[in-house]
C-alpha cells in the first residue's frame, strides 16, 4: 500500500507532463472580428480594419468552418480555432473592403510574416454573398490564409481545392463549400506543426533574391490574395537534396523534392527570398554567400523586374530554376511582379545619403 501511495503521485505528475506536452504542440488560429487596427498586406499595401458586421450566429459559422477544415486534414486537437487576437496565426475579418489599389481585386491577403492575415468581409458582401453563405465563404478564405501562415502554397487544381489560386475559384464554387486541403497540403501542414514559423522570409539582405509580388491584373474572379507564382525545376547531383527557403526564424522549409523534380513555388511577400538547398547535413543558402543568381526575361508589364531567375548554390552543384512566365499562359491572369537583385545594406545607405545631399542642395538654391 505504501509503495502504491508513492507511485500514484508520480503517475499523476507524468500524466500532467504529457498533457502539457500535447497542449504545447497544439497550434492556435485566432479570428479577430473586432479589429480596428492598421495592417499591411503582403504587397505592402496598407489598410485600416473595420469591425465585422457579422451576427453572432455568422461568427460561429466562420469559426466552425475553419475548425472543420483543419480537423478534417489533421485530426482533432492539432489546431484550435477561436475568437480573439494573437495565436500562431491571426486572421482579421475586416468589415470593410480591400485597401487602396486592391479594392475589388481580392477577398483576402496573407499579410506580412508574423503579422495578421486579413479577409475582407466587404468584398464578399459587394459580390452578393449573404447569410450563411457569406459566413461560410469567409471561413473558407480565412482557412486559406491561415494555411499560408503554416507554409502552404497555391495550386491550379481543377476542380479547385482549398489552396487553389483565388482567380480559379468561381463564386458558385465558393458557395458550394466543397474545397478541401489536398494530401500534399496535409503533409506540409504536419511538418509545419513542428516549426517555430513556416512563413516565408521577409527581409532585404545582401544576397537575397528580390521578389516583387506585383499587381494582379486580368482576373475574371476575385482572388483570395496577392502572390507571384513560379514553376520551379530543381536539378541536383544528389537525390538526397531538397530546395526551399529560410524562414525569418532561421528554419529551412522544403518546397521541392529530389533530382529532376518539377514543382511550384508561391511567393506571397514583396521582399527578399533567402533560397536554400539542404543535402543531408549540408545547408547552402543565398544569404550566407553560398550561391548566386542570374535574371532574364523582363516582365513586359514591368521591365524593372524579371520573370526568370536561375539560382546556383554549392559552387554551382545545385540549380533552382524559377519561371514566372507561366502566368502569361493563362488568359485569366497576369501580374506586374517578378524577380530583381535585392540591394545590399551599403547600397541602401549610399542611396539615402545621396537623397539627403540632393535635398540639401535644393534648400541652398531657395
Amino acid at each position: 500500500m505504501i509503495a502504491f501511495a508513492r507511485i500514484r503521485p508520480l503517475c499523476v505528475l507524468a500524466l500532467l507532463l504529457l498533457a502539457a506536452t500535447v497542449a504545447s504542440a497544439q497550434k492556435k488560429i485566432k479570428v479577430n472580428f473586432d479589429s480596428t487596427d492598421n495592417y499591411t498586406e503582403s504587397d505592402n499595401v496598407k489598410g485600416k480594419a473595420q469591425k465585422s458586421g457579422l451576427t453572432p450566429a455568422q461568427k460561429a459559422i466562420v469559426i466552425k468552418k475553419i475548425q472543420e477544415e483543419y480537423d478534417t486534414a489533421l485530426g482533432g486537437g492539432k489546431v484550435k480555432v477561436e475568437e480573439g487576437s494573437g495565436g500562431d496565426a491571426e486572421i482579421i475579418i475586416n468589415g470593410g473592403r480591400a485597401p487602396g489599389k486592391n479594392q475589388g481585386k481580392e477577398y483576402g491577403d496573407a499579410g506580412q510574416p508574423g503579422k495578421p492575415g486579413v479577409v475582407h468581409e466587404g468584398e464578399f458582401k459587394n459580390n452578393g454573398f449573404t447569410g450563411d453563405e457569406l459566413a461560410t465563404a469567409i471561413g473558407e478564405s480565412a482557412a486559406h490564409e491561415a494555411g499560408h501562415k503554416f507554409g502552404l502554397k497555391h495550386n491550379k487544381d481543377n476542380p479547385p481545392s482549398k489552396m487553389t489560386e483565388g482567380g480559379k475559384v468561381t463564386t458558385p464554387q465558393r458557395k458550394a463549400d466543397s474545397r478541401n486541403f489536398t494530401p500534399s497540403d496535409i503533409t506540409t501542414l504536419k511538418k509545419s506543426l513542428g516549426l517555430a514559423s513556416a512563413e516565408q522570409k521577409n527581409s532585404f539582405m545582401m544576397a537575397d533574391l528580390g521578389v516583387y509580388v506585383g499587381d494582379p491584373n486580368g482576373f475574371l474572379w476575385t482572388p483570395d490574395d496577392t502572390y507571384l507564382n513560379a514553376a520551379s525545376s530543381f536539378f541536383s547531383s544528389s537525390i538526397t537534396a531538397q530546395f526551399g527557403y529560410i524562414t525569418g526564424t532561421g528554419e529551412f522549409v522544403p518546397v521541392g523534392g529530389d533530382q529532376f523534380t518539377d514543382t511550384g513555388m508561391t511567393f506571397l511577400y514583396t521582399a527578399g527570398a533567402d533560397l536554400a538547398v539542404q543535402d543531408g547535413a549540408n545547408l547552402y543558402t543565398l544569404e550566407q554567400g553560398q550561391g548566386n543568381f542570374t535574371l532574364t526575361s523582363p516582365n513586359p508589364f514591368n521591365p524593372n523586374v524579371f520573370l526568370i531567375a536561375d539560382v546556383f548554390l554549392g559552387g554551382g552543384q545545385y540549380h533552382i530554376h524559377l519561371d514566372a512566365t507561366n502566368a502569361f499562359d493563362d488568359p485569366d491572369y497576369y501580374t506586374t511582379g517578378g524577380f530583381f537583385t535585392a540591394p545590399e545594406p551599403g547600397t541602401l545607405l549610399l542611396l539615402g545619403s545621396g537623397l539627403m545631399l540632393i535635398f540639401a542642395a535644393r534648400l541652398r538654391r531657395k
